[in-house]
């Protein structure tokens, strides 16, 4: 039995409603509170709102009960939704932990991101330019608009004769000027006035322009040129889109191999009946090699633009040679690279191959008949290991 209720209406125990010997607790709610979209979190933060919630859960609890009682699910159409529900659940979960989990980023690597994409962390041109505006009402006769422009072309020449902008602007502009005004990139303004304000010099008052509802007159206080971010005003940025990129690769193969272990055929593609069991692995043809890069050949821009990047050299000893010895193999855009940190793969960068490095190479499809064997390389990992 319930203790009796505190003000908020949760026992001392933490209850906060009875389904016969089962409870709901604060903790319960909190749980699920935690995994409600942001809007719906804000929605449910006031003290009616929990109150709905709580209800909205009891309403779940004891509407599930009832529909078990009346064999609701044993129907196929719920066991086919809960089976998609599931699936949906799991796929999750394997993302979350066997293929998005362990990606780290160094402070090497960040710095070698950032001078690579140095232009993409530029910090635009931008202005300071208070304004003067002159409203002209819409329904205007001519000879009302004459009279504003000639008003605007007035305060242009007082001002380029030397009078204090803000003086003219407290008493003339028909919004508020603000003597503080902030530092504006492109893109505020419409294109034409834009192209004017950002064309003047400091300390320059711009010609009247015509805008929308009115005539407007700035003058550049100040511009800032663009610059080039420090790596340390970034560096969190920098951290996270490489942490994102090498999500997207990892995912990506991960995504390609199992595509090609469970034979995932799309109608756009052709055939769509599955072979039978045994010949994928028969039709894949799949050889890893592990050794040492001996050397690495960049190919031309042609080839490059055709997806094909380099050649690979790996050459075999010990207790990891095969029949193979030595492999001359192709690297393409397609190629997975990853460096084996611990029990994790993390996705690298190809400018990370260096020749001496030890790597395990997997390579699909038919291998050429020669020495060193030749084949493109599906994925190449960059082996922790040195000898």
């Amino acid at each position: 039995m319930l203790r009796h209720a505190c003000a908020n209406g949760e026992h001392a125990d933490g209850v906060l409603a009875a389904i016969g010997h089962d409870r709901i607790t604060s903790e319960d709610m909190e749980h699920h509170l935690k995994n409600l979209p942001p809007a719906l979190r804000e929605q449910f933060s006031t003290p009616e709102g929990r109150e709905h919630l709580l209800k909205e859960l009891v309403r779940i609890e004891v509407f599930s009960r009832e529909g078990r009682t009346l064999g609701l699910d044993q129907s196929e159409r719920f066991k086919a939704k809960l089976d998609a529900i599931a699936k949906t659940l799991l796929a999750e979960e394997y993302s979350r932990q066997q293929v998005l989990s362990g990606i780290t980023v160094d402070e090497a690597e960040a710095m070698r991101y950032y001078a690579e994409h140095m232009m993409e962390f530029t910090e635009p041109e931008r202005v300071k330019a208070p304004s003067i505006f002159i409203n002209i009402p819409q329904g205007a006769s001519a000879q009302e608009i004459a009279a504003k422009q000639a008003q605007a072309r007035d305060i242009v020449a007082r001002l380029r004769q030397g009078e204090e902008f803000a003086s003219l602007a407290e008493r003339f502009s028909e919004r508020p000027y603000q003597e503080n005004s902030d530092y504006f990139a492109r893109g505020r303004l419409i294109p034409e006035v834009e192209a004017s304000v950002f064309g003047l010099q400091v300390g320059e008052i711009s010609p009247v322009l015509e805008v929308d509802g009115g005539l407007l007159i700035f003058k550049l206080e100040d511009k800032i040129p663009a610059r080039v971010m420090p790596y340390e005003q970034v560096r969190n940025e920098v951290f996270e889109r490489l942490r994102a990129e090498k999500r997207r690769r990892r995912f990506e193969f991960v995504e390609r191999r199992l595509f090609e272990k469970y034979q995932v055929v799309f109608a756009a593609q052709g055939n769509l009946n599955p072979t039978r069991p045994g010949d994928a692995a028969k039709q894949e043809h799949v050889t890893r090699i592990i050794g040492r890069i001996a050397a690495i050949t960049r190919t031309d821009e042609d080839l490059q633009g055709q997806g094909r990047i380099g050649k690979i050299i790996v050459e075999q000893d010990g207790e990891d040679k095969t029949s193979y010895g030595r492999a001359a193999v192709t690297v393409s855009s397609d190629t997975g690279i990853f460096l084996q940190e611990g029990k994790n793969e993390n996705p690298a960068a190809l400018e990370l191959l260096d020749v001496g490095q030890w790597v395990e190479i997997e390579l699909a499809g038919p291998l050429a008949a020669s020495y060193p064997v030749q084949g493109e390389v599906r994925k190449v990992l960059i082996l922790e290991r040195s000898r």
